[in-house]
């Protein structure tokens, strides 16, 4: 009841809705208000008569006038009864059809209920309209007017039953369907009556000496529950108004609509209107019913946007969530018609009322959530668990700043737990924060807490436990440090309590189906409408979102006080900012992992729906405003940017994406909380990470690409750059930088080098690689880093799976189907993009600029990387056991990189031939797999390949190594597969190659040369083409002379005398350029000059030896390399006849040089060559001359003579070990001769004799044993004489060497081995060792050789060798009577040896001795050793190879080099 109150002593009055008369008007009023001085008692008010008697005439109005004489309003009152205790047949009704045992499955309803079908009262026709208007205005205006009364009216204690003229009123209102006019009429007096009731504020007692000025309205609160739960008057009249809506006269739609949100506001205490209507709109899907209830709403919607008298507070939230839900049904006519209406709702303003009760949701007060940004996280080791206060605390809370702390009366049975406190101090300086070991200083100091654990088990605030709990604190041990917060997750954000996931997730799907129904319309109205100028709750969604930006943007209470800045941001914030800014929280929010908060999987695994929920809702309105921006103007661009930067949502999504590639480790308080929010790897794969992760971090990929390109739309439209002095920071620091675009930001770059380079999370490699693709248009600046970053990460990845194709193991299990094929496509997507135009010109929004070029220069001059990985990609796929795998089929993978190299050795030929050169040169020998990938490559045909080489080759890329080489080397082993065709088609372009490469510097026409001499043979050349390629083959060979001759100085200045040069100088480029003329100089020169141009090749050969017959005449160590090259140049150009002329003087003055034998063991096999080709009829008979005749002069001494015929000797052996078998067999007595004449010579000393010794072994060797009949008497004799020489050196006294039997057989040998007194003294020197040497080895040499080959040996084995063992004769045994000189010598050895040396062992047919010197006799014990024990065993004719012999023979010939 209102009560004005009128006070005389203040002269003041006081009004809550009514006006108050004051004194200035009492006279004006005295009729009706006496003067009062006091109470005033009444015993009926006028009014009040009044009103009662036109209630009775409003009854009999109605019973005589308006319905029929057969209606009565008290029986049809009674069927608009709906008792909600039921009588016991009524219970037992409804069990039974609870229990589905009732014989109907309709609602049980009261015979003669009312329905609308079945009307309860009767109108008559002629009803008096506008009588019944006035009496209804004037029961309405009667029951308003003020009356005088002290004393409150008095109101029932229970539910009151109706009078006549309200239930006159409730039958005309709820049980009359026709005439509309008149239910209408009803209707609208009772809502009046109610709004009445609803205006009046409750009971006010006045003070004494007042009078109050009343209100008393006809309707009680107890009479409107009574009809709200004992009547069906409202849902009956709601059903009949719904219906109305549908009626074919449109002309009381309005007043139908007015009237149903009047009545919805009438009874904020229940919702029996969104009930009916609720209940109507749920229908069968796609039924012509649903279509029509459905437009009703429509129409009911659209009208309820005109101004009405009744404000409307009070919205039919459910039945706007069922029309949102058609707009997600399949293609139908339900979804078409909420389209429709959509669109109407947002061209007509709507956007408030359509958002208000989805962020009502989104903020409400139950998600609110606290930033770990700005607050403090520490903990203690343990609570106590022993009957204490302290362990009897659940949580720390804070509410209106005041610490309550939540206990159970139970104690905690855990003994040592961990506990975290997370808070936020309010004016605190010194970063504290509550926990148990500081509980004291926030109760001495009130602090808010920001953290609430919701439910608490068994919980409750309990004020008394403060003392204890104080006691519990100082009685605890020293607080351990601070708890750390993960860098990377200082963003997260902790609920405060368990919220409703389930009302979250439904609103996000409603604002995404709101969004796909309509994107640019819904975009272009919520950035349009403040939300502060929203319906009746938008002062509520004001105050929730800065409630929410101030606890996770500064970490304060959601429920303390709001500080002006956040409420001034809120308030102006558009609906779109709210929208975007609660999905982001979302998105980053997660359950702290406190030990009491028991919460259950199912609240984790909804909150994990609701981020993905919100993740993909934020990607999906970034989309659309990209879109919407990219046809927009400069003020909308600037908008979008100022909105991403006031939403904080770029930090935001590079700090959840580069937190999403961290895998928790439990090594901070953040981490703990990530993996009590994620469950575990998966079964398979432990290193992988959880499903819901990798759905996360992929959700997070689209938002973060939604980003980038919203955020370059923005800018572009805006016209803008990033801000003067935004810089990446240098170093580590991952840190946000204002101003810069997101793919410019260090946190982006890190995210995708730590996603790429994870191996365990190659299912979301694919993810990364879409992203960074689609992004390539928005990158920008960052372009170059960002392409090159990520093609390298892919490249290493690629190579590192491409061994699976070989191996097979459990390294799969991280690895998704085909994963080398997707990888490899986007590979491609991102190099092609920088490197062709077609690829940068198929996106809209293609780069130009510095950024492309950048890029384009960065990847071209890396691409050999790139390159290279595809090398090995196709040489693991070659090389696959199978054309079948998970990975990728290797047939599909070819073709994939032939794709991927075809353009770019289309469009960038030379730099595409760098890069395979760079590979080649890197690869080695590996070749053929390179060859095979670019012959794959049909773009790339030969003749372009040999023109790109050669502008490759004039200006080479700068790619930190040297590729001239590698190039020539590749195309040598690419023409090795080319066809005779495609030679001839290139064949005048790689003339051109070949010329230019004799400019370049060293090695590059070594290699040109030795290409030019391996294809040459290969192609058919012309006469009239035969100049080109002399000009060539000249030009190459005159350069390569050239470069020989850098190691080359002239001794004279008078004389153009060559020599090798003293100084400490590198000789690598003149020995590989003598290496390159010995490979091909030969048979090049052959090949291209014809007969008739011989005489040109060889005035071009004897330029060349010019530069080479220097290096064979030094014989240092030093010059070893190049003496080699040139032996083998020379041995390759002497195998041609017409090139004799060119060095026939200069080889036959080597061959005669005193040092010629100083040389490798590998440069005998060309000097045999050589002097093969040397030794015609006339130059050996010359050589056979000059052993013959002294070469001595008038100052030469004897034993000069001597060494010289020695060295002759030697050489003449060395001819005839170079040519071939029997061929000096004619020459054969001038050998002998010349061999006797050596050994007539005592005197000559052991040097000549050891060198006949060398020639006797070479002359069994090379000649036939008919050829040598003649020459085994003088071979034995000399054999003979050294043995005895050694013997008599071994014994020291002859006679006690000799028994007279052996005496008598050694009288005819030569007197001066037996009888030289000096030869005992000079026995012991290195000429005699050589002499014994080259004796035994000579003894050795028949010993190997088959008996066939030597027969005349046979005779005189027995002399040498015994064929039993003597030193193993049985007992009574007796040996014969001479005893062969190799037993003889053994024994000797064995009894002066201090010690016994190990017998010598050799397969047969090979030698036993290779050593090239001995110090004394005694190393030849083996020898004898072996030769004495009969374990020297012969070889047959058939199996014997000289060769080993031979070799033995060479090493023989050599003479140590010298080290200067």
């Amino acid at each position: 009841m209102p009560v004005i109150v009128v006070n005389h002593e203040e002269g003041a009055s006081e009004s809550t809705s009514l006006p108050v008369y004051t004194e200035t008007e009492e006279t004006t009023r005295q009729q009706t208000w006496p003067e009062v001085t006091q109470e005033v008692k009444q015993p009926a008010p006028l009014i009040a008569e009044c009103l009662t008697q036109f209630q009775e005439f409003f009854v009999r109005l109605v019973a005589k006038r308006v319905v029929t004489e057969n209606t009565d309003i008290t029986s049809a009152f009674q069927h608009l009864l709906n008792e909600d205790i039921f009588g016991p047949n009524d219970l037992e009704a409804r069990l039974q059809e609870c229990l589905g045992q009732a014989a109907s499955s309709t609602r049980l309803t009261r015979p003669g209920r009312a329905t609308i079908n079945s009307p309860l009262a009767i109108a008559r026709e002629d009803w008096p309209q506008e009588a019944f208007i006035e009496a209804c205005r004037l029961l309405v205006e009667l029951s308003s007017f003020p009356s005088l009364g002290t004393q409150p009216l008095e109101m029932p204690s229970s539910l009151e039953s109706p009078s006549a003229w309200l239930q006159s009123l409730l039958v005309l209102t709820a049980g009359l369907p026709k005439p509309h006019a008149l239910r209408l009429l009803a209707a609208s007096t009772l809502l009046d009556l109610l709004a009445l009731l609803q205006a009046v504020p409750a009971n006010q007692e006045t003070s004494t000496g007042t009078v109050a000025v009343v209100i008393r309205p006809p309707l009680t609160p107890q009479q409107v529950e009574f009809i709200a739960k004992r009547t069906t008057v409202f849902p009956t009249a709601t059903k009949l108004l719904w219906e109305d809506l549908g009626a074919s006269s449109p002309g009381d739609h309005l007043q139908c609509s007015n009237l149903l949100l009047r009545l919805h506001n009438a009874l904020p205490d229940c919702d029996i209107v969104e009930d009916v209507l609720a209940l109507a709109l749920t229908a069968e899907h796609d039924s012509q019913e649903a279509a029509e209830a459905f437009e009703r709403f429509s129409t009911l919607w659209h009208l309820s946007r005109e101004p009405s008298d009744t404000p409307n507070t009070r919205c039919l939230d459910r039945c706007l969530f069922k029309m949102l839900d058609n707009l997600k049904r399949s293609p139908g006519p339900l979804r078409l018609q909420a389209q429709a209406w959509l669109q109407q709702a947002l061209l007509r303003g709507d956007t408030g009322r359509l958002l208000e009760p989805l962020l009502m949701v989104l903020l409400a007060p139950g998600s609110a959530r606290l930033g770990l940004r700005h607050a403090t996280v520490s903990h203690s080791s343990t609570v106590l668990g022993r009957q204490h206060s302290a362990a009897k605390i659940l949580a720390v809370t804070s509410q209106d700043g005041h610490i309550v702390y939540h206990v159970s009366d139970r104690s905690n049975p855990v003994v040592a737990r961990r506990l975290y406190a997370v808070s936020r101090l309010i004016g605190a300086e010194d970063g504290h924060c509550i926990s148990e070991g500081n509980i004291l200083r926030a109760v001495e100091k009130p602090l808010e807490v920001s953290l609430t654990v919701n439910p608490m088990p068994e919980g409750d605030e309990v004020e008394g436990v403060l003392q204890d709990l104080i006691s519990a604190v100082e009685a605890q041990e020293p607080r351990t440090p601070s708890c750390t917060v993960h860098s990377l997750h200082s963003h997260f954000l902790l609920y405060c309590q368990v919220y409703d996931a389930r009302r979250v997730l439904y609103a996000i799907d409603a604002v995404r189906g709101l969004l796909l129904a309509a994107p640019r319309s819904f975009l272009s109205s919520t950035a349009s409408t403040g939300l502060a100028l929203a319906g009746g709750r938008g002062p509520a969604l004001v105050t929730l979102l800065a409630r929410h930006a101030q606890a996770a943007n500064s970490g304060q209470s959601f429920s303390g006080e709001l500080a002006a800045e956040w409420m001034a941001s809120a308030r102006s914030s558009m609906f779109l900012e709210a929208v975007v800014s609660s999905l982001l929280w979302y998105t980053r929010s997660f359950y702290p992992n406190l030990g009491q908060a028991r919460l259950t999987e199912t609240e984790l695994s909804a909150n994990r729906q609701v981020q993905l929920a919100a993740a993909e809702l934020l990607t999906l309105i970034l989309t659309e405003l990209a879109a919407l921006a990219r046809d927009g103007g400069r003020g909308l661009g600037q908008y979008l940017g100022d909105l991403l930067q006031r939403c904080r949502l770029p930090q935001t999504a590079l700090s959840l994406l580069l937190a999403s590639v961290h895998r928790p480790r439990q090594e901070s308080f953040t981490e703990e909380i990530l993996i009590f929010n994620l469950s575990g790897g998966t079964a398979n794969c432990p290193q992988r990470p959880p499903a819901h992760e990798e759905a996360s971090q992929s959700q997070l990929l689209r938002l973060v690409l939604a980003l980038v390109v919203l955020e370059e739309q923005a800018a572009k439209r805006a016209a803008t750059s990033p801000a003067e002095g935004a810089t990446a920071p240098t170093g580590h620091r991952l840190t946000y930088v204002p101003g810069l675009p997101v793919p410019q930001q260090p946190k982006f770059v890190a995210a995708v080098s730590a996603a790429l380079k994870a191996e365990h999370s190659g299912h979301l490699h694919q993810s990364w690689t879409s992203m960074l693709t689609a992004a390539l248009p928005y990158m920008g600046p960052a372009l170059p880093h960002v392409v090159l970053n990520a093609a390298s990460l892919v490249c290493t990845n690629l190579e590192r799976v491409a061994t699976f194709y070989s191996e097979i193991g459990p390294q799969h299990c991280c690895l998704p189907a085909q994963y080398v094929t997707t990888q490899f496509e986007a590979l491609a997507a991102l190099l092609h993009f920088c490197l062709l135009e077609s690829a940068a010109a198929a996106f809209q929004e293609a780069p130009k600029g510095e950024s492309l070029t950048e890029a384009r220069r960065s990847v071209l001059a890396n691409m050999h990387r790139f390159v290279a990985c595809a090398v090995r990609l196709w040489t693991a796929v070659s090389n696959a056991s199978s054309e079948g795998h998970v990975l990728g089929s290797p047939r599909s993978i070819r073709q994939q990189i032939a794709h991927f190299l075809g353009p770019v050795a289309l469009h960038h030929s030379n730099a595409f031939v760098a890069a395979i050169a760079a590979v080649a040169a890197s690869n080695g020998s590996g070749q053929e797999e390179l060859v095979d990938l670019v012959s794959s490559i049909r773009v790339l045909p030969l003749e372009k390949l040999v023109t790109t080489a050669a502008s490759v080759l004039k200006q080479p890329p700068q790619l930190g190594q040297s590729i001239e080489v590698s190039l020539l080397q590749f195309i040598d082993c690419y023409l090795q597969r080319a066809t005779p065709a495609q030679l001839a088609d290139s064949w005048s372009s790689l003339l051109s190659l070949l010329r230019d490469c004799a400019a370049l510097v060293p090695p590059t026409p070594f290699m040109a040369l030795d290409l030019l001499g391996s294809i040459l043979p290969q192609v058919s050349v012309d006469k009239k083409d035969a100049k080109p390629v002399q000009d060539t083959v000249a030009k190459l060979v005159e350069t390569c002379s050239g470069l020989a001759a850098s190691g080359l100085e002239q001794t004279t200045w008078l004389r153009r005398n060559l020599a090798v040069r003293t100084e400490e100088e590198s000789l690598d480029h003149s020995v590989a350029a003598l290496a390159a003329l010995a490979t091909t100089l030969a048979q090049l020169l052959d090949v291209a000059f014809g007969s008739q141009d011989k005489e040109r090749a060889a005035t071009l050969l004897a330029g060349v030896l010019t530069h080479v017959f220097p290096y064979l005449r030094n014989h240092s160590v030093r010059n070893a390399p190049a003496f080699r090259a040139c032996s083998q140049l020379l041995a390759a150009v002497a195998a041609f006849q017409y090139t004799r002329r060119a060095w026939r003087r200069e080889a036959l003055e080597l061959l005669l040089d005193p040092a010629f034998f100083q040389m490798e063991p590998k440069c005998m096999a060309s000097w045999r060559a050589i002097v093969d080709s040397l030794m015609d009829a006339a130059t050996f008979r010359e050589l056979l001359a000059r052993v013959g005749v002294a070469q001595g002069g008038l100052f030469t001494s004897k034993e000069q003579e001597w060494e010289q015929r020695a060295q002759l000797l030697k050489r003449l052996a060395f001819v005839l070990l170079c040519g071939e078998r029997d061929q000096y067999h004619r020459q054969m007595p001038d050998i002998q001769e010349r061999l006797s004449d050596c050994l007539r010579m005592p005197q000559a000393g052991p040097a000549l004799h050891a060198q006949v010794f060398l020639c006797f072994r070479v002359l069994l060797l090379r000649m036939s044993a008919h050829h040598v009949t003649s020459l085994w008497p003088v071979v034995i004799s000399e054999l003979v004489q050294a043995m005895m020489h050694m013997e008599h050196q071994l014994a020291g006294d002859r006679d006690n060497c000799l028994n007279n039997s052996q005496l008598r057989l050694l009288s005819g040998l030569d007197a001066a081995w037996a009888l030289d007194d000096g030869l005992s003294p000079s026995s012991g020197q290195p000429a005699w060792l050589s002499l014994q040497l080259a004796a035994c080895k000579l003894l050795d040499l028949m010993l190997a050789v088959p008996a066939s080959t030597l027969p005349q040996f046979t005779m005189y084995r027995w002399a040498f060798v015994a064929d039993f063992d003597n030193n193993h004769l049985g007992p009574g045994q007796q040996g014969p009577d001479f005893v062969p000189h190799v037993v003889r010598l053994s024994r000797l050895l064995d009894n002066q040896a201090p010690e016994s040396m190990p017998s010598m062992d050799a397969c047969p047919g090979d030698p036993l001795l290779r050593q090239s010197s001995i110090q004394s006799l005694h190393q030849l014990q083996g020898f004898f050793s072996a030769l004495a024990s009969g374990r020297r065993t012969s070889i047959e004719a058939h199996n014997w190879d000289p060769v080993a012999l031979e070799e033995a023979l060479e090493i023989d010939f050599l003479d140590p080099l010298p080290s200067k």
